[in-house]
């Protein structure tokens, strides 16, 4: 048996390291700006309390809550010179955090074939957070007072405000430390001081009780909408994303566990936890907390089953009934290395047409808009969108400002409702705002789903004011004719000239994009070459099924050939979510 527990163990970390030890593509995302935030704080010795990066409110004040994760990439970069050290960061915290999870679980249900089953049901919807975030020091934290709280590992209940301290200034959801202080000390009053000093820890932080309050006040001045606060009801009617199929299977098991489990053995603990499972429902980001938070409690359901239930097993099963135990856990193991294989191998990410790969390459998606803009000696003011600003400051502060960038928290709400987004909706409100701020250069994340952004892509293609000068299937840049003449001159990019270039390295999912926002300009016919790209390099992928069967559906000439490929998406997509 030991050497069961060893093998299971094993191939659950060797999973797990090949799960989270992908391409960096997190420049996509906010990875620049915690770079240059965590350098600003390390030069100036404190934490900036004002926006700082957009020229648009300069001089907002805001809570940043994960100051310290900023300061800690930084200086990790800094000593080994390369990001590509923050992926092995990353992955040695997230395989210790999950790996501890999974021991807990074991521990806490004393039963290793309920663990085992449970893992392998649950851990698929870790596929959805990957990445290097601020979040995976909160995601470290849990594991750890889970398995002090769960395991009542009484000599180590001093770390807990040790642990408080580094993670209020860490990440906002320092909050779960005091909520589960709370809920293992709901009936052992001989907890009550260490709750209420891991609660009094969370003031020390730059900005007091404004900051140990700020997870209840985070969307108070919250004026624009991201995908990963979303919940899964609305996404799943908008993308296409299996692992909410997979977290739905995950919720399943959670709920059936609780009709399965002898209710004589169900704690406060156990309820406590299972509370908490609202989280992942309301806001996409929480789906590995669901993991953290409620493996060890399905676990422990499984492991205490009603009489009922064991009755119904032991007649179903039969003389089985005494090896299935060992059986589980013997395919899990196998599970584990298949899994890891096709991680490895890049089988599973090829398969959803996924961007990630497994090694430790670093993707810069609008590096070539930047390099583009260097090289070329173009500068502001520049208007660009919400999904790049992060991107641009990293690149480019402090000689120049953004008009926005990936924090919501640090503008006025009133600028996206009332500014950003009126102004990307109508030529006629975009001239108003370029009056005031009188733009001299564009750079757009043309991959930006939202309606204003097509909008806004839609009618400034056709301004004879600007010019589209650099275009790739990330981002595009446009320049002030009269600002910048020459280059609008030298580089104007035409849909004929975009066809005929050579992108041998592009994938589908590359083409997908191209063909994306040539269908937003009106270049239907570079749109439809794009995709027959993008169908050749990957015929099986459910987005470019959508996408081409959508096309040809729209064209009188070539309907029925779109709906096959429709019908082939809907056949996919039941393969894989249903």
């Amino acid at each position: 048996m030991r050497l069961v527990k060893i093998a299971f163990f094993a191939s659950t970390l060797l999973f797990l390291g090949a799960l989270f030890f992908h391409k960096i593509s997190e420049f996509d995302q906010d990875l620049g700006r915690h770079l240059l935030m965590g350098k600003m704080i390390w030069q100036q010795g404190e934490v900036p309390k004002a926006n700082l990066l957009s020229y648009t409110y300069p001089n907002f004040e805001f809570v940043n809550s994960h100051w310290l994760s900023e300061a800690i990439f930084y200086q990790v970069v800094n000593f080994f010179n390369s990001v590509q050290s923050l992926l092995y960061l990353k992955t040695i915290i997230l395989v210790a955090s999950f790996g501890l999870t999974v021991y807990t679980a074991y521990r806490f249900s004393r039963s290793l074939a309920a663990t085992a089953f449970s893992l392998a049901i649950f851990v698929p919807i870790l596929l959805e957070r990957t990445e290097i975030r601020p979040e995976i020091f909160s995601y470290l934290f849990v594991a750890i007072f889970l398995y002090v709280l769960l395991l009542d590992k009484k000599r180590l209940f001093w770390l807990l405000p040790i642990i408080e301290v580094v993670w209020v200034n860490a990440h906002i959801y320092f909050i779960v430390g005091p909520i589960l202080l709370a809920i293992f000390s709901w009936n052992r009053k001989d907890r009550w001081p260490m709750a209420l000093l891991v609660w009094l820890t969370t003031l020390l932080n730059p900005n007091g009780l404004a900051g140990a309050t700020y997870p209840l006040h985070v969307f108070d001045n919250y004026g624009y909408t991201i995908v990963e606060n979303q919940n899964i009801f609305f996404l799943r009617e908008m993308v296409f994303n299996p692992n909410i199929f997979y977290f739905g299977v995950a919720f399943i098991l959670f709920a059936v566990s609780f009709i399965m489990t002898d209710w004589k053995k169900v704690t406060v603990i156990t309820l406590g936890l299972a509370s908490l499972a609202f989280l992942p429902v309301m806001a996409i980001r929480s789906f590995p907390f669901f993991f953290l938070l409620e493996l060890p409690v399905v676990a422990y359901n499984l492991a205490h089953l009603n009489p009922r239930a064991r009755n119904f097993l032991d007649r179903q099963l039969g003389n089985l009934r005494p090896v299935v135990p060992q059986l589980i856990v013997a395919l899990v193991i196998f599970v584990n290395l298949i899994r890891c294989l096709r991680l490895v191998s890049n089988d599973y990410y090829l398969t959803i047409d996924s961007t990630k790969r497994f090694g430790a390459e670093v993707q810069e998606s609008g590096k070539g808009a930047l390099d583009f803009i260097q090289q070329n000696g173009l500068h502001g003011p520049i208007f660009n969108n919400f999904d790049i600003g992060s991107y641009i400051a990293y690149r480019l502060y402090p000689q120049e400002k953004v008009f926005v960038d990936g924090r919501p928290e640090a503008y006025p709400a009133a600028f996206f409702q009332n500014l950003y987004i009126p102004m990307q909706q109508s030529a006629e409100n975009f001239e108003k705002v370029d009056a005031v701020y009188k733009f001299k250069v564009i750079i757009f994340a043309h991959t930006d789903a939202t309606p204003w952004g097509q909008q806004f892509l839609s009618f400034i293609i056709k301004d004879p004011k600007y010019q589209l000068v650099y275009l790739d299937d990330y981002a595009l840049v446009f320049v002030n004719r009269d600002a910048f003449p020459q280059a609008a001159k030298n580089f104007a990019v035409t849909p004929q000239a975009l066809i005929s270039n050579d992108q041998a390295d592009y994938s589908g999912r590359n083409f997908l994009s191209l063909a994306q926002v040539a269908s937003t300009f009106g270049w239907n016919d570079g749109a439809i070459k794009f995709l027959q790209r993008a169908y050749a390099l990957n015929p099986g992928s459910p987005q470019v099924l959508q996408a081409i069967g959508m096309a040809y559906s729209q064209n009188q000439t070539m309907v029925i050939l779109g709906q096959k490929y429709l019908a082939d998406y809907h056949d996919k997509t039941r393969l894989i979510l249903f």
